[in-house]
């Protein structure tokens, strides 16, 4: 079949600095081959899921620094998701409304950046949280190049989400990266994920990754 889906939005500039955004839209998303048809847990009556979503954001930007905060509302109809028994499902009615804080900046030779999300995702038909959404989410990174050299690292965190009957402990996961230009077209790289090997999960009864360490080197020929 088909779908059609529109967009409007709006900005203004009332100070050199600030803006203000709003915006409103709607979205369509058809259930995958195997939502539909798996062996386990597909189910070839998913209707195609579809949103009504919403923005109004503030945003301040001035040399080397930019802060967003933006308000969102997302409805949901259809919602496709998973019963009790790991079957697909829609969800008939659901919502997702919450505050986006942004930051990103440089100070000397230090790019930041930063993110915080509070959100209340609910399943409005049976008046309960939607599973495997947290309500808070953040992110903390920061990077340097000295040279040849480059430096990185990424914080990121999630709070606990309710899977089933189950509920998901929070967890915060560190990233480091640092890579090393041999020349304009080679460089050596490293990264050390997950680097106080954190233990979570992001399904129940699915252990993510531990620490992992990959060495690599790349090259991107000069065009």
């Amino acid at each position: 079949g088909t779908a059609s889906t529109w967009y409007a939005g709006y900005g203004y500039r009332f100070a050199p600095d600030w803006r203000v955004n709003a915006s409103a839209s709607t979205g369509f998303n058809a259930p995958t081959f195997n939502d539909l048809y798996y062996p386990f847990g597909g189910n070839a009556a998913l209707r195609p899921e579809r949103l009504n979503s919403s923005e109004w954001g503030l945003q301040y930007a001035t040399r080397g620094l930019e802060v967003r905060a933006v308000w969102f509302s997302n409805r949901f109809t259809d919602l496709i998701g998973n019963d009790a028994n790991f079957n697909r499902v829609n969800v008939a009615e659901a919502r997702n409304e919450g505050l986006e804080v942004s930051a990103s900046g440089h100070k000397g030779g230090l790019q930041l950046r930063g993110g915080l999300s509070a959100q209340d995702p609910r399943d409005v038909t049976a008046n309960k949280p939607l599973k495997l959404r947290a309500k808070l989410l953040a992110n903390l990174g920061v990077s340097a190049d000295v040279g040849a050299w480059s430096y990185g690292a990424n914080l990121r965190y999630s709070g606990e989400r309710r899977d089933g009957t189950k509920t998901l402990d929070s967890y915060a996961v560190l990233d480091l990266q640092l890579s090393h230009a041999l020349s304009p077209e080679l460089k050596l790289f490293g990264r050390l994920e997950n680097a106080l090997d954190a233990r979570y999960e992001t399904v129940y009864g699915y252990n993510q990754p531990s620490r992992g360490v990959f060495v690599g080197i790349t090259w991107q020929p000069r065009r």
